[in-house]
């Protein structure tokens, strides 16, 4: 799938809203780039996260019982978790995601580490 050309959800200036952003970490433009989609590991479960959907939750396998497996890897199908992705960047040392509200359990901006990155598909230009 082609990465579309960059958009922010329900902005009416998309380049104004990212600026905004950029300036509300403390970073310079140039210091941070837009991605359009990351794929990232936390805590054991994998996370999908698209800019326009909610983010998209992977959990890891478990026993019968709900106990913990050594390798089992991740359930096939995913569960939506939180609202819709506005913004996804990437600063020198973190990944910065913002949602639109209510923002339910996750934190805004939420920060993913650079370790737990798995896949990074910046916009089209």
């Amino acid at each position: 799938m082609k990465a579309p050309a960059f958009f922010i959800p329900e902005a009416s200036d998309s380049k104004a809203a990212w600026d905004w952003y950029v300036h509300a970490v403390g970073l310079k433009g140039e210091e941070a780039e837009a991605l359009y989609e990351i794929d990232y590991l936390h805590d054991g479960d994998r996370y999908e996260v698209r800019v326009g959907e909610p983010r998209h939750l992977y959990p890891r396998k478990t026993g019968p019982r709900g106990g913990y497996r050594r390798d089992a890897g991740h359930r096939g199908w995913s569960s939506d978790t939180g609202t819709v992705v506005t913004a996804i960047m990437r600063a020198p040392n973190v990944i910065y995601v913002w949602s639109l509200p209510p923002y339910g359990e996750w934190a805004n901006p939420s920060m993913v580490g650079s370790g737990e990155l798995a896949k990074a598909v910046p916009f089209s230009a």
